[in-house]
């Protein structure tokens, strides 16, 4: 760079007056230092003179050591050598933690730790006898504890050396290696946690109030010194020594083998060559070719994670520019160079103002979030959005709408005439507990426990009064398990019967003949209807039944290892494991199933808001600590997503009760319908919120509700909705306010009859329609009676015949009691059909004894001719 160049300059004087003087060293590290700053062919020349030079070092040059003192020769011996003093002075030198260990500040914690094992045992005090090599030893230490502490070392990169604590003397300056940052144990303690205890160390090296105390742990150093010249004379003791230290080092690289990749990279790279960028701050990041077959989390979720990353390495390039630029003004300042300071102030931060748009969008994304997360309430209330009539064609795009209000706009439009009731709200806008009530979870069920526990830990972590699940799987099989909480509950019926899908590895006995297409054939076959057994492990009877395979497709096969994974959609179950065991008969070599994991679960996938029993945990000590609803309405969904895939009918708000109370689908209540509705199909009933009502079986087609004016559109199969959501609106006309008036009133009783009391105006345009049904079922006593004095005649006419016929006699009086109870039975369900039309059927009734009377005459003539 060329605001280096004035320093480079003034390194390579330095250098040339260290040349002058003989100094060989100081000389050459100038001239690495002008290197390093700005390259130059004088400085190159420079270190080329200097290798040629013969090396003289001055006495003053030396190393200053301690005068000998005759009592203790063996301490004052120099015992170090010139490179391990440029070591420590190097570590002493040092600005940060990541230049002490030599690592870049993208390493992990297993380089962390290899280049800590590394220096350890080269600046180990009983190994190292240099001065200083303590500080250096306790700096390595302190800086292998903050970096292997993801908190200390975030902390750390955050702040970086602006907490130095540098404590300066007159003659030599010395860093604390404190930094702000406190590490848990000494490093003493440290070394032997990586190394184990073999070292024999008398000298504990501890830090107090940014000093450095010695303290003896042990006997005399006379005493330890005989103790370190016996372990040296042992080589076995030696051997065993560093024995913990090679399997640990073999250990950490056989640790790094199986490390997995990671998914992305911010720079492009040999593995990485596919580009993509993140959907919210257009992040660019480089994947592989493979990334869509063999990713399976969730895409949003991994760019989240790598805008963060970019994030925080923004962040800390700009702490770097931002630290170097005022570096090199105050460097500036102290030389009185104006040039120089004027080319610092222009030094610019790029990474600073790519931090600042980056911030400047996610508050423009933030904001535009907070817009589209609008309640149907609130679009409905501005000036964009307003019901048009069927006339005109609506411009507001529903197709961001949320759940079973999605392309809204698309339905069929009956009447736009209804009153909107304040009541009810959005699935997504319910409050927490409402929320809770009415949601449905779709879990990655982990191996091992049973869904029905699975289904007891969530009902107690989230503290509900029911679960259940659509589906029971295996304790081993993981995947998609939908699970429905409270009121979702009245789903799981219809959740259970829908199609699965699986994800099978099988292995072959021994190896197939036809190879891969002898596989595929044998899936092929096995589809359709097919005869399953159960395992003789199952939740339920071994039985023989019938089970449909939709569709297969074998995704891989490793002939070396008769082992293949295959895909299949089937019906609601079917028994992967014994479809692998006839795959095997069928290809002829026997099969069995080693692991299976299902993949979609009817309406919900795994690529579906799948969450883990860890999410769960995680959302409701959230809510609970924090009464964040966040995370909580993230893992839970609303019941209305297992739904979207039903064909709709919008209900007036006004007929929504009524639906709850289990009253018909009647036509004059619909607003809106979708297209494709046939008979007999199951739909949902829907309010104008996107709220669901009810399960309902379609008794008219999308073509008869759009010709027809009046009539039974559905059925109610299964009503989801609670009762009195919203407000009754049946028995609101004059006729019925009437009747209620005079029921307070005590001139009706409480069944609404009339009474002693009852005014003659209403008795005269009162129809008791009860009256009149059991006018109708007069007929039918009379048919009774005329029933009763025939078997009174077979009785008489019994009497009169032999004694050989009695048998035949007590057999037709037990023939006609039977014949009553069926008749009997026969008038009760028919008044519905008396009251419709009771003239024709009092006629008919008079008529069936007639008849009945010749037919069982003739039958007594018959026994009586057997007799």
């Amino acid at each position: 760079m060329e605001v280096n160049k004035d320093e480079a300059e003034r390194c390579i004087e330095l250098a040339e007056e260290q040349i002058k003087i003989k100094n060989k060293e100081k000389a050459e590290k100038f001239l690495h230092k002008a290197e390093r700053l700005y390259p130059t062919q004088r400085a190159k020349d420079l270190l080329v003179q200097i290798k040629l030079m013969a090396p003289a070092p001055e006495p003053d040059q030396q190393p200053r050591r301690r005068k000998q003192s005759p009592k203790r020769e063996d301490h004052t011996t120099p015992q170090y050598t010139t490179e391990q003093l440029e070591d420590v002075k190097r570590i002493k030198s040092c600005k940060d933690y990541y230049e002490i260990l030599g690592v870049t500040k993208d390493a992990t914690d297993s380089e962390i730790k290899k280049a800590y094992k590394k220096l350890a045992l080269q600046f180990h005090p009983d190994k190292n006898k240099c001065p200083g090599a303590a500080e250096a030893f306790k700096a390595i230490g302190n800086a292998v504890a903050v970096l292997t502490d993801p908190e200390k070392r975030k902390q750390y990169d955050m702040f970086g050396s602006e907490e130095e604590r540098v404590s300066r003397s007159h003659h030599h300056h010395g860093y604390t290696y404190t930094r702000g940052f406190e590490s848990d144990v000494n490093a003493e303690e440290l070394f032997n946690m990586f190394f184990g205890s073999g070292f024999g160390n008398s000298n504990v090296f501890v830090r107090r109030n940014a000093r450095v105390y010695r303290q003896n742990m042990g006997s005399s150093d006379s005493h330890h010194s005989h103790q370190r010249e016996q372990q040296q004379q042992s080589g076995f003791a030696a051997f065993f020594q560093l024995l913990p230290i090679l399997l640990a080092i073999v250990l950490s690289m056989a640790s790094s083998l199986f490390i997995s990749d990671p998914a992305y990279s911010l720079q492009a790279t040999n593995k990485y060559t596919v580009a993509r960028r993140t959907e919210n701050l257009g992040v660019q990041y480089f994947v592989r070719e493979n990334f869509h077959s063999e990713y399976q989390g969730s895409v949003q979720r991994l760019e989240l994670s790598i805008e963060e990353d970019f994030i925080t390495n923004l962040r800390h390039a700009c702490y770097r520019e931002k630290n170097y630029r005022d570096t090199m003004i105050w460097k500036a300042r102290n030389f009185g160079d104006p040039d120089m300071f004027k080319s610092a102030q222009s030094i610019k931060t790029p990474s600073c103002e790519k931090l600042h748009k980056i911030r400047g969008m996610e508050a423009t994304v933030k904001e535009k979030k907070k817009k589209k997360s609008k309640s149907i309430g609130e679009i409905q209330k501005s000036n964009d959005f307003h019901l048009e009539s069927s006339t005109k064609i609506a411009q507001l795009d529903t197709s961001k709408w949320p759940l079973l209000l999605k392309h809204f706009d698309r339905l069929n439009v009956r009447t736009n005439h209804y009153t909107p009731l304040p009541f009810g709200a959005s699935p997504l806008k319910r409050d927490i507990a409402e929320y809770l009530h009415a949601g449905c979870i779709n879990l990655d069920k982990p191996s091992n426990p049973s869904s029905h526990e699975v289904v007891a830990w969530i009902k107690r972590i989230l503290k509900v009064e029911k679960t259940g699940h659509s589906g029971t799987l295996d304790p081993k099989v993981t995947g998609c398990l939908i699970v429905c909480i409270d009121r979702a509950t009245r789903l799981v019926k219809s959740q259970q019967g829908a199609g699965k899908e699986y994800v099978a590895v099988f292995k072959l006995h021994s190896e197939c003949e036809g190879g891969i297409p002898r596989v595929i054939q044998g899936l092929e076959k096995l589809r359709g209807a097919l005869f399953q057994r159960p395992p003789l492990i199952s939740a339920v009877k071994r039985q023989l039944r019938v089970r449909t395979v939709y569709d297969s497709k074998l995704l891989d096969y490793d002939e070396s290892r008769n082992m293949g994974v295959f895909w299949v959609s089937c019906e609601a179950g079917s028994y992967i494991r014994t479809m692998c065991v006839h795959l095997g008969l069928v290809v002829g070599v026997g099969g069995q199933m080693l692991e299976l994991r299902r993949v979609r679960s009817g309406i919900q996938s795994e690529y579906d808001s799948m969450v883990t029993m860890h999410d769960i945990l995680d959302a409701q000590w959230l809510y609970d600590n924090h009464k964040d609803e966040t995370y909580l309405r993230r893992v839970i969904r609303p019941l209305e997503s297992l739904l979207v895939g039903h064909k709709r009918i919008i209900m007036k708000d006004s007929s929504v009760n009524a639906v709850c109370y289990g009253a018909k689908i009647l036509l004059p209540g619909i607003l809106r319908y979708e297209d494709g509705i046939e008979l007999h199909q199951e739909i949902v009933i829907v309010t104008t919120k996107g709220e669901a009502i009810a399960l309902a079986v379609a008794l008219m087609t999308t073509s008869t509700i759009a010709s027809c004016d009046h009539g039974i559109v559905a059925k109610i199969k299964r009503v989801i909705m609670e009762r009195d959501t919203y407000p009754r609106k049946w028995g609101l006309g004059p006729r019925a306010s009437k009747k209620k008036s005079l029921i307070a009133e005590g001139l009706l009783d409480k069944y609404g009859k009339p009474n002693e009391n009852t005014p003659t105006e209403w008795l005269t345009s009162y129809v008791d329609y009860s009256a009149q049904a059991a006018a109708a079922t007069v007929p039918v006593i009379k048919k009774e009676e005329v029933t009763e004095e025939t078997s009174k005649k077979r009785k008489i006419s019994a009497t009169l015949d032999s004694s050989a016929n009695a048998d035949i006699d007590t057999t037709m009086e037990t023939s006609t009691h039977k014949e009553k109870k069926k008749k009997k039975k026969k008038v009760k369900t028919e008044p519905e059909e008396e009251v419709a039309a009771p003239a024709e059927t009092a006629e008919q009734e008079v008529e069936q004894p007639k008849k009945e009377k010749k037919k069982k005459k003739k039958k007594d003539k018959v026994e009586e001719d057997e007799g």
